[in-house]
């Protein structure tokens, strides 16, 4: 009796335990900042309880619009609300259909568009509320009695995938040579399982009239990715993604079963992507296909 007693105590805890999760928050010029991603896109939203909305700027919906993660059925009307100061200012209502917080996803979430450029983006309660109980401690945010599943718990993972990748290669630009006209394409495809590990899985492409065109598949292994970084050239950047160690571990066919083996791989950018704050946003998203097949925990692009 004593055994069951001290076993349904342990399940009990266990399910306690289960129902808590702990997010590290930046303080940032004494604010509060909590990374999130809205209806798939990775956004810095400053934490407050003292609001009662959710608010982004103009700037992100029209982001959001051009990527059509904004519809025109996602439009309400226009609203008034008051800023911290007692001003009455003039908004957009919409609907987000998804804001996921480290790892919990919330499903249409009523927000408010500030009609500026450079407003902060606002967490609040009409999202938070949705999470579970709300504390705040040491600069950690802790979720108790959670009401709704972990994203990992009910993703659709071949979804996310195609949805990041695509998004990933809407950034992509072509590179021309002005010698000889020569154009080069990379893209990804896809995640590919070969002997239990995943591969980031891509085509680059040489167009060219001469004899020295090329298509050529790439494999970039998730577990071993470093870091990002972006260089800057005279008309764009390139995105470098960079291996673990500097291990020679991108696959790159040559051909007639011929490979060679890389510590890095670069994509090139078009430089509008400061005008959009896309630098963190891709840096996230490949993070996110981390953490979708199964390394490390990071917050979702």
């Amino acid at each position: 009796m004593k055994k069951n007693l001290l076993l349904l105590f342990a399940f009990l805890l266990s399910l306690n335990i289960s129902s808590q999760v702990t997010i590290k928050l930046d303080k940032v010029n004494g604010v509060y900042k909590v990374p999130c991603k809205v209806n798939g896109i990775p956004m810095e939203f400053i934490f407050d309880t003292g609001a009662t909305n959710v608010t982004i700027s103009i700037t992100e919906a029209l982001f959001l619009s051009k990527q059509g993660l904004l519809k025109q059925g996602d439009i309400k009307e226009s609203v008034n609300y008051q800023i911290a100061n007692g001003e009455i200012k003039e908004g957009t209502e919409i609907i987000l259909r998804k804001i996921e917080i480290e790892g919990l996803e919330i499903r249409n979430v009523t927000a408010t568009v500030v009609h500026e450029q450079n407003a902060p983006l606002l967490l609040g309660m009409t999202a938070l509320s949705k999470l579970g109980k709300i504390s705040i401690e040491n600069n950690y945010l802790i979720i108790n009695d959670i009401g709704i599943k972990k994203v990992n718990e009910t993703v659709d993972r071949e979804t996310e995938t195609q949805e990041t990748i695509e998004w990933i290669n809407s950034k992509f630009v072509e590179h021309q040579f002005e010698s000889d006209g020569t154009k080069q394409v990379q893209y990804f495809d896809g995640v590919k399982e070969i002997k239990g590990n995943y591969y980031l899985v891509g085509t680059h492409i040489q167009e060219t009239t001469k004899p020295w065109g090329f298509t050529r598949a790439f494999f970039i292994p998730l577990n071993k990715i470093n870091n990002i970084e972006f260089i800057e050239k005279q008309s764009n950047y390139w995105l470098e993604v960079k291996i673990k160690n500097s291990e020679e571990a991108i696959l790159i066919t040559k051909g007639d079963d011929n490979w060679s083996k890389k510590e890095n791989i670069a994509f090139m950018l078009d430089k509008s992507i400061d005008e959009e704050n896309l630098r963190p946003r891709l840096t996230k998203a490949f993070e996110y296909l981390m953490e979708l097949y199964g390394n490390t925990k990071t917050e979702k692009f």
